[in-house]
């Protein structure tokens, strides 16, 4: 009995020991799997991706999420070429013509996004499920023949940044029509102080003021197809009277901005404006880490916001916010799977973050803050109340470059070398030539 009993402690002690022994062998089974990921993703071969960009205000912010996106990839480094925005389009015709490989092509929401997409140049992002992070408006507002050929960045409204202090030390209340607007322009240039600090020098601050005006007294005001209905040969610049609106308000602007508006650029009229020496300002809200720049205290406590007011009725007030910035990945690129982590990546709330921090402007994806400067709280009540509206599909309804085009006219027109009516019909013959090509 003695002898069956001892046995059977013995076998029990050999079973227990072969378990312990299986667990440990499981155990650095285990480790070793892990192990084995670690340096598969270590070991993963380097990958080089080409990206182009326009936005130079964004380059640092551009820099530091790729260099938070590297800590999880990386293998895959990403080359950044900085193009001048006036001849960016160029620039991508030449090199696609070559048949150069661009991996991640940052793009304009609107024209150029189109272009491009319809093209062929872009891959397809319709079906990708990281476009869910997106904002819905947003997503519908940069497709393309209702597909999607690039990750909406940003929202960023264009509006009337103001002075605080000037208008409280004038006692002006926010304006809530065109006249309240240049009443207090009036007043503050004869009392020597630029209504509005302009760089028309660079040509694309009044393309973008006098585009927008024609949103505002055009299209939004029982126009919504007005370029369709262009291009279908139903009407023309010159039978619009609302195009002479919009160049009359131009003309306002120029009155009562600073003086030499067209011997001034972008960056002067933002050294103007952060310094006080206007007190009004026509922008997106890219000009927010510059004006920090050059002023912090006046943005943390006397920058203020306002949604433009183009017509004489309050209730036709909405505040723009458009896609400034988009990022697609070339169609044609050999490393499609790396930039499509890339543009993946940049549908996160951690991306989101960074290029709020750092570009200030309200980034696309879902739930994103509001509060990394303290204006935005100026207009805040419109994306609570639903009082948004995107230019872009609007704005795209006619292409090439007829925005840049009538802005030159419009120039002439405030030098005096043109008439109101000399504008619009250069601009129609023009549209003829472009269309007809």
């Amino acid at each position: 009995m003695k002898k069956k009993i001892l046995v059977l402690i013995l076998i029990i002690m050999v079973m227990v020991t072969s378990c312990i022994g299986c667990g440990k062998k499981n155990d650095e089974s285990v480790t070793s799997q892990k192990g084995d990921t670690t340096s598969n993703k270590e070991e993963q071969p380097k990958v080089t991706l080409k990206m182009t960009h326009f936005k130079a205000e964004a380059t640092e912010g551009i820099n530091k999420i790729i260099e938070v996106f590297n800590e999880e990839y990386p293998n895959i480094e990403i080359n950044v070429d900085l193009l001048e925005w006036g001849n960016y389009d160029t620039i991508l015709k030449t090199k696609f013509a070559s048949n150069e490989i661009i991996d991640i092509i940052c793009l304009k929401e609107g024209d150029l996004l189109n272009k491009y997409g319809k093209a062929g140049y872009l891959a397809d992002l319709t079906d990708k499920t990281f476009m869910d992070n997106i904002q819905d408006v947003a997503v519908k507002a940069s497709a393309t023949d209702g597909k999607n050929y690039a990750v909406p960045v940003d929202n960023s409204p264009i509006a009337v940044f103001y002075n605080k202090k000037i208008f409280k030390d004038k006692g002006f209340e926010i304006p809530k029509t065109y006249s309240e607007l240049m009443s207090i322009a009036k007043q503050l240039k004869e009392e020597g102080t630029a209504g509005f600090a302009l760089g028309y020098k660079d040509e694309w601050p009044l393309s973008m003021f006098q585009s927008r005006a024609a949103v505002d007294v055009l299209y939004l005001q029982g126009q919504p197809e007005w370029g369709k209905n262009y291009l279908d040969g139903k009407t023309t610049f010159a039978d619009t009277p609302e195009w002479k609106t919009v160049i009359a308000q131009c003309k306002d602007f120029y009155t009562y901005g600073n003086d030499d508006p067209l011997g001034v650029d972008y960056n002067k009229a933002l050294d103007m404006f952060a310094a006080g020496d206007a007190a009004m300002i026509f922008q997106g809200l890219w000009i927010l880490p510059e004006i920090e720049k050059r002023n912090p205290e006046f943005f943390n406590n006397d920058l203020g916001i306002f949604p433009y007011p183009a017509t004489e009725d309050p209730s036709d007030v909405k505040l723009e916010a458009t896609g400034d910035f988009v990022i697609a990945a070339g169609a044609e690129s050999t490393h499609l799977d790396e930039a499509m982590k890339f543009l993946e990546f940049m549908t996160t709330k951690e991306a989101a973050k960074i290029w709020t921090d750092n570009i200030k402007t309200i980034s696309a994806v879902k739930d994103s803050s509001l509060s990394f400067a303290p204006c935005l709280a100026d207009i805040e009540p419109y994306f609570n109340n639903g009082q948004i509206y995107d230019a872009q599909p609007y704005l795209s309804q006619l292409s090439g470059n007829w925005d840049g085009q009538i802005t030159k006219y419009i120039i002439e027109y405030l030098i005096d070398r043109k008439t109101v009516d000399e504008v619009l019909e250069a601009q129609d013959k023009f549209m003829q030539r472009t269309l007809n090509n």
